[in-house]
C-alpha cells in the first residue's frame, strides 16, 4: 500500500480555504488607551511605580530593599546583545498564533513599547499598563496592585484583544503570555540561587557555571496529557505546586500563581546563559496546539497521511492569569522563608491543618482486570492479588508489632478489579471474598481508603459511555495515554493505552458515588494527572479541570491523593507518593523539600513506596530530612502478578524495622510546623521544627559532626523538642 505525506502548507489549504471565505480580510486598526504617564501607588510598607514605558519598581519602604522588573543597568550588559538584550528589556514576552498554526515570538520592549504602543492609566488603587503591538494588531494589558507582602500582577482574559479566528488575513492572537521574565533578576556577582517547582522543590545556584546546559522548563501540574506524545525520553518528575522565586543578597521574593497556574510553565537560566542576569519567571497558555494526521485514500489505490496543525480555540472570558509576589529583605534569608510564604498563603486561603498524624501508608491492589480463554473464547476476567482477608492479616500483622496508626490505599476492590469499568457503587469484587469481609477490612484498625479512579476510563459502563464521556484531543477523536518503553522511550503497544474521563463527567460520578460511599476514600490520579478537554461543543482548559477537581467535596471521613497537586489540597488531607527529590536536571544544583515545609503539619504525606526504590534506607532517611511519612506497595499474590508491589512477606523486615527506628521520630514532630532545613555539609542536613525539635540526616558513609553531635553514617539523630 503506498502511502504519501503531504506538505503541511498544502494540507492547511485544502482543509481552511472553505472556512474564511465569509470572514473580512483585514480588521479595523486597535488603538491603544490614552496614558497618563509615570505613575505611583503607595501603601503603609511598599511604594510601586510604573514609568512611562511600563517598567515597574517596587520600593520597601523601611529597608529601601528596590525590585525592578528589568535590572537597573540592563543597557550596559557586556554578554546580551540583539535580541536579548531587547528580551533583557522586556516586562512580556508573547507568542502569537494564527489559527492555520503560524506562530511569532515578541518581546515587549521591541514590538510595543519602541513602537509607541505603551500606555499607562491608574484605577483606583491599582496601575494598568496596556501593551498595543502594531504590526500584529493586538493588545493585552497587565493591573498591579499592593498588599502588605508585596504585590500582584494580573493579566485578563477579557481585555485580550486579537484577531484570531475574525480575519481571513494575518488573524494573529495569544498563544502564550510570560510574565515579568526579568523581575528580581540577580546580577553576576551574586551568590544566592533560583528557586523552582521541580518535585519537591529545587534550586538553581546563581552564576553556577552551567551557562551551557539548556534553560530550566517546565510545566505546573505536569504535560497536558491530552496532548499527543509520541516519545517519552526523559522520565522526570512533576512540578505539583505553583511557586517560583529567587534568594539573592539582603533579598528575595516568590512567586505563587494564584490564577491559571494549571497553564504555567516556569522557565529559568543561569547568568552567562544570554545575559549576564540569572532570572525566572512563568509564561502561560492561552491556547493549546497539536499535531493531527489523518489517512485519506489517494485516488490511486494508496493512502495519502493528511497533516495539519490543529488550534484550540477556547479562552475562557473570565480567565486570568495572576501572580502574587512575596517580597522579603534582610540577612539569612532562604527558600524555608518564601515555602512558610507559600504556607501562609495557603491557611489564608481557608486551609486548615488535618488530624492525620504520621501515618505508616500503605498501597494494596485487590484484584486485576485480566482476559481469560474458555474454549478459544476470550472473556474478562479477575486475578485476586491482595484479597480482602490477605490485606487485614498485613494490616493485624503491622499493629502487633506496634504500628498503630496506618493508611492504606486499596486498588481493585470493585466488581471487574482494577482497570475495568468505574464503579457506580461500593459493590466489591466476588472472587476477593464476601462482603461480610469487605467491611471487616473498612472496620479494621487501619484507615482503609478505597480508590475510585476518576482521571483514566477503560472501560465503559454503569452509566458511562467509552467514546462520548472520554477526553477528546485536539484531532477530535479520543486521547490516549500511553506507557513508554525505558530503554527507547517509544510507546509500549503491548500495555493497554488508558482514556481519559471527562472532567465534568468526573466530578457527576464522585457526587452520585460520594453521596453512598465509603466514610474514606481515595481518588488517585485526580491529583497527580490534569488534562484539558477539547471537545468542541463543551471544551475545558487545564485551568477549569483543575477549578472542578479542586471543587470536589471530600469523603465523609478522609480523603487521599497520589502526588498531591496544589489544586486537591482543600480537601485531600492524606497524599500518597508526594515526590520527595526534584528530577536533577542539569541546569538544578540540588533538591529541597520546598512543598514538604509549606504542607507539614497541614497535611499528611508520604514518600514515594520505600521498597519499590533502589536504596531502601536511602528512602528512609529522605522521609525523616522532609518529615514525609513511610510508604510501602506490597501485595499478598505471587510476585508475577503483583506489578509494581512487593510480597509483604519478602519485605516485612524491612517495613518494621524501618517503622521501629522512624515512625516515633515522625509521630513526635508530626503536628510541628518545619521553621528550618540547612545543609551542614556533603550529605549532611538538619531539619528544624517549630517544637524545638531537629532531625540530622547523614547520606555519607562515614560518622559526621554538626552542632557538637555525632551522627553516624547513613544514619540519622533525632534531637526531642521542649
Amino acid at each position: 500500500m503506498k502511502k504519501a505525506i503531504l506538505a503541511l502548507g498544502a494540507v492547511l489549504l485544502m482543509t481552511s480555504c472553505g472556512q474564511r471565505a465569509e470572514l473580512p480580510e483585514t480588521a479595523e486598526p486597535l488603538a491603544k488607551p490614552a496614558s497618563q504617564g509615570a505613575l505611583s501607588v503607595e501603601n503603609s510598607r511598599f511604594i510601586l511605580e510604573v514609568d512611562e514605558a511600563g517598567a515597574l519598581k517596587v520600593t520597601e519602604k523601611d529597608s529601601g530593599a528596590v525590585f525592578t522588573s528589568a535590572p537597573e543597568a540592563a543597557g550596559e550588559d557586556p554578554v546580551a546583545a540583539g535580541i536579548n538584550m531587547s528580551r533583557l528589556n522586556s516586562e512580556f514576552y508573547v507568542t502569537l498564533i494564527k489559527s492555520d498554526g503560524s506562530t511569532a515570538e515578541l518581546n515587549s520592549f521591541d514590538a510595543s513599547e519602541s513602537k509607541d504602543g505603551v500606555s499607562v492609566e491608574r484605577i483606583g488603587d491599582t496601575v494598568k499598563v496596556s501593551y498595543l503591538y502594531p504590526d500584529q494588531n493586538v493588545m493585552h494589558s497587565v493591573e498591579y496592585a499592593l498588599d502588605g507582602e508585596g504585590f500582584s500582577a494580573a493579566v485578563k482574559f477579557s481585555e485580550l484583544n486579537e484577531q484570531f479566528g475574525k480575519i481571513s488575513g494575518d488573524d494573529w492572537g495569544f498563544y502564550t503570555v510570560g510574565v515579568l521574565p526579568w523581575f528580581g533578576a540577580a546580577g553576576p556577582e551574586s551568590t544566592g540561587y533560583t528557586v523552582v517547582p521541580d518535585g519537591s522543590g529545587a534550586i538553581i545556584n546563581h552564576n553556577n557555571n552551567k551557562s551551557s546546559y539548556a534553560a530550566y522548563a517546565q510545566e505546573i501540574y505536569g504535560r497536558d496529557p491530552s496532548l499527543n506524545l509520541e516519545t517519552k525520553t526523559l522520565e522526570t518528575k512533576t512540578a505539583p505546586f505553583p511557586v517560583y522565586g529567587s534568594v539573592g543578597e539582603g533579598r528575595a521574593f516568590a512567586a505563587i500563581i494564584d490564577g491559571d497556574a494549571a497553564e504555567a510553565t516556569v522557565y529559568a537560566e543561569t547568568g552567562g546563559t544570554n545575559t549576564s542576569y540569572n532570572n525566572v519567571y512563568a509564561a502561560f497558555n492561552i491556547r493549546r496546539s497539536d499535531s493531527v494526521t489523518r489517512t485519506v485514500s489517494n485516488g490511486y489505490g494508496g493512502d495519502s497521511t493528511l497533516g495539519r496543525t490543529a488550534v484550540s480555540a477556547n479562552v475562557p472570558e473570565d480567565g486570568e492569569i495572576r501572580i502574587e509576589y512575596k517580597l522579603f529583605s534582610g540577612e539569612n534569608l532562604s527558600y524555608v522563608d518564601l515555602a512558610n510564604a507559600y504556607r501562609d498563603y495557603l491557611t489564608d486561603g481557608g486551609l486548615e491543618a488535618s488530624d492525620a498524624g504520621a501515618p505508616l501508608y500503605l498501597s494494596m491492589t485487590g484484584g486485576i482486570s485480566d482476559t481469560a480463554y474458555t474454549l478459544g473464547i476470550p472473556h474478562r476476567t479477575v486475578v485476586p492479588v491482595t484479597d480482602f482477608d490477605a490485606a487485614g492479616e498485613i494490616i493485624a500483622d503491622l499493629e502487633d508489632n506496634g504500628v498503630e496508626n496506618i493508611a492504606v490505599r486499596y486498588r481493585g476492590w470493585q466488581k471487574g478489579g482494577e482497570d475495568t469499568k468505574v464503579p457506580k457503587n461500593t459493590k466489591a469484587e466476588g472472587r476477593l471474598g464476601g462482603s461480610g469481609d469487605f467491611r471487616r477490612l473498612l472496620n479494621s484498625g487501619a484507615k482503609v481508603f478505597p480508590e475510585l479512579e476518576l482521571v483514566h476510563f477503560y472501560r465503559g459502563g454503569n452509566g458511562l459511555n467509552l467514546q462520548s464521556d472520554c477526553v477528546k484531543a485536539l484531532s477530535g477523536s479520543a486521547a490516549y495515554v500511553y506507557e513508554y518503553a525505558v530503554n527507547t522511550g517509544a510507546r509500549d503497544t503491548e500495555e493497554e493505552p488508558s482514556r481519559l474521563l471527562n472532567p465534568a463527567k468526573a466530578a457527576e460520578v464522585w457526587e452520585r458515588f460520594g453521596k453512598n460511599g465509603f466514610e474514606n476514600v481515595s481518588l488517585g490520579s485526580v491529583g497527580e494527572t490534569l488534562p484539558s478537554e477539547f471537545n468542541g461543543d463543551a471544551p475545558l482548559t487545564r485551568a477549569e479541570t483543575a477549578e472542578i477537581y479542586g471543587g470536589l467535596s471530600g469523603a465523609p471521613g478522609h480523603t487521599m491523593v497520589s502526588g498531591g497537586n496544589s489544586y486537591t489540597l482543600p480537601w485531600a488531607d492524606y497524599i500518597y507518593s508526594m515526590e520527595s527529590e526534584a528530577t536533577g536536571y542539569d541546569l538544578e544544583d540540588g533538591s529541597i523539600p520546598f512543598y514538604q515545609i509549606a504542607l507539614h503539619g497541614l497535611r499528611s504525606y508520604s514518600v514515594p513506596p520505600i521498597n519499590l526504590t533502589a536504596d531502601t534506607n536511602r528512602a528512609m532517611l529522605k522521609a525523616l530530612e522532609t518529615g514525609s511519612s513511610l510508604c510501602y506497595s506490597v501485595s499478598a499474590g505471587d510476585v508475577s502478578v503483583t506489578g509494581d508491589a512487593a510480597p509483604y512477606a519478602y519485605i516485612r523486615d524491612t517495613v518494621l524495622g524501618q517503622a521501629s527506628a522512624a515512625l516515633p521520630v515522625l509521630e513526635a514532630v508530626g503536628g510541628d510546623r518545619i521553621v528550618s532545613h540547612e545543609k551542614l555539609g556533603d550529605g549532611l542536613y538538619r531539619t528544624g521544627f517549630s517544637s524545638g525539635a531537629a532531625i540530622y540526616v547523614n547520606y555519607g558513609s562515614a560518622t559526621a559532626i554538626a552542632d557538637g553531635r555525632e551522627i553516624a553514617g547513613e544514619s540519622f539523630l533525632f534531637e526531642e523538642g521542649r
